[in-house]
């Protein structure tokens, strides 16, 4: 929906979207076509060939001038200084692999634009190989503030029972299991993204504190036995259709304690 409004089809008034156009306007296409001819020079490794004076090579595409990126002086293409923060692999700040993530994430939605803006119909994405491309990059946009969450959560009295639904990297599992070594997470999602899940509990040393548990929590019923002080639900109800939601949301109340706390992000 938000990239619907950022394209110039939908407004948000009154907390109801409006739709205001039927076709993609060009200057949307624009841009998404530059954000692939950044993806593609990333890939290729154009950034790694820059020189010491931030001289890349010729095979640069004008797309990173218009981006801000790169200026061209004379015959040559020069990073600019954003370009050299963010660009230049091995920075601090360096932002490759985020828009490489990013891509990955928005491929398929953006594939599916078109008939989303012509029929008014939302796309619900049901694939587990989808998201676990896009567990890498969620981590990195998440953890700070889940870390901020997981010490606000350790201060209550009686928070040693986590679930966390559609669990993926973990990433707002794991810093609470970090920060209460006590914690135990049972984590539900598909076999084939717990196996992520597994590689991030891992490096974070808290993988003796979780449960992997392959379930599909939209239809099931069995969640375990004892009632959980946390439950996570993130990044899950706008893939979903408003009854799944609710069902989802139904059992959640129905396994949470009394005091617990549901934690939601879009």
């Amino acid at each position: 929906m938000r990239c619907l409004i950022v394209a110039g089809v939908l407004v948000l008034e009154n907390g109801c979207y409006q739709r205001i156009a039927q076709e993609l306007p060009e200057a949307f296409l624009q841009a998404q076509a530059l954000f692939y001819e950044l993806r593609d020079a990333i890939a290729a490794g154009v950034f790694d060939q820059a020189d010491a004076d931030g001289v890349l090579p010729f095979s640069a595409s004008q797309g990173l001038v218009t981006l801000g990126i790169a200026e061209r002086q004379g015959e040559c293409m020069i990073l600019t200084a954003p370009g050299r923060r963010y660009f230049i692999p091995d920075q601090g700040l360096y932002l490759g692999n985020y828009v490489l993530g990013a891509v990955k994430s928005l491929e398929m939605q953006l594939s599916h634009l078109q008939e989303t803006v012509k029929t008014g119909q939302r796309l619900l994405i049901n694939d587990p190989k989808f998201f676990a491309s896009t567990i890498d990059i969620m981590f990195l946009m998440n953890y700070s503030s889940a870390l901020h969450l997981a010490e606000f959560l350790t201060a209550k009295d009686g928070i040693t029972n986590a679930l966390d639904l559609g669990a993926g990297s973990g990433v707002w599992s794991v810093p609470l299991a970090r920060t209460n070594p006590t914690m135990c997470v049972t984590a539900f999602d598909s076999a084939f993204v717990l196996e992520k899940t597994r590689i991030y509990t891992r490096r974070y040393g808290v993988s003796e504190q979780y449960r992997y548990q392959e379930v599909d929590f939209t239809t099931q019923d069995n969640w375990g036995a004892a009632p959980y002080d946390v439950i996570y639900l993130c990044h899950f109800c706008e893939v979903y259709s408003v009854e799944g939601n609710q069902g989802v949301i139904a059992r959640c109340v129905r396994h949470l304690r009394p005091g617990g706390y549901l934690v939601y992000h879009r």
